[in-house]
């Protein structure tokens, strides 16, 4: 039988008085292959990477980590010999420190063409097994306002890189449109035990609006005549004036 325990010695003198009592100290087992309970909190979460004892590999893989599981960490084999209970703890011991969720995740936004229907991508930061991850996407528009972008669809995707290695995603599939330009959308992850990451990007819509001609449009011969053309687009628009055949100025702007 093997174990992992984790260690609640403190202090370098307490850790020497462990040593002198052969490993006899205060820990708690976080992985078995008993009927034992495991201590509480580490229940679901850890596994060994080889189930099968014999390949000498007792790796183990704990799930959905947290602060609270920075640590001293040791591995204790027990069993019969010569017909008695017996066990051995190795005196070898592996610092486990977990920090604070600091990474982000990766948002992938194309090219936003109006009319033109687009998907974005939001990735969830770690590459590691667990619990699968929430992902939600939030728009907020020129108001300030959070909401869902209206007409939008969304998919899921889990995509397994090795056999204890995942990758989390999901895409927003809509239509943009000139409301969408020079507002934000949010990816937002919410991992087990309420650690959220989230990351806010700026969306750019390539869009043209209709030409306008401001101006008086009749005089008199002789008279000037100043007329403005204006357009609302992203990028903007090159506009000028050109004449018809129906001797009126036409304004008019360059596609993007």
């Amino acid at each position: 039988m093997t174990n992992f325990w984790k260690c609640d010695c403190k202090n370098k003198q307490e850790t020497d008085k462990v040593r002198k009592r052969n490993f006899s100290f205060k820990s708690h087992q976080i992985n078995k292959n008993t009927d034992k309970k495991a201590q509480p909190g580490f229940e679901g979460r850890v596994s060994r990477l080889e189930p099968d004892v014999s390949q000498k590999n007792c790796s183990i893989i704990i799930n959905d980590l947290k602060e609270s599981d920075s640590g001293s960490y040791q591995l204790r084999v027990t069993g019969e010999l010569n017909g008695k209970q017996d066990g051995f703890s190795f005196s070898q011991r592996v610092t486990v420190s977990v920090k604070g969720l600091i990474q982000k995740p990766t948002v992938m936004i194309p090219t936003l063409t109006e009319g033109q229907q687009a998907t974005l991508t939001c990735t969830a930061p770690g590459l590691c097994s667990g619990s699968v991850p929430g992902i939600t996407w939030t728009w907020r528009g020129a108001g300030g306002t959070e909401s869902y972008i209206i007409g939008n669809s969304t998919d899921f995707k889990t995509e397994s890189l090795t056999a204890f290695r995942q990758r989390h995603s999901s895409t927003l599939t809509f239509n943009p449109s000139a409301e969408h330009h020079n507002t934000n959308v949010t990816c937002k992850i919410h991992f087990t035990g309420e650690t959220t990451t989230e990351k806010t990007s700026g969306l750019n819509v390539n869009y043209k609006g209709k030409p306008q001609i401001i101006g008086n449009k009749t005089v008199k011969e002789g008279d000037d005549l100043n007329l403005t053309c204006s357009i609302e687009s992203f990028p903007p628009a090159l506009t000028g004036f050109q004449r018809s055949r129906m001797a009126l100025d036409v304004c008019f702007s360059q596609r993007y």
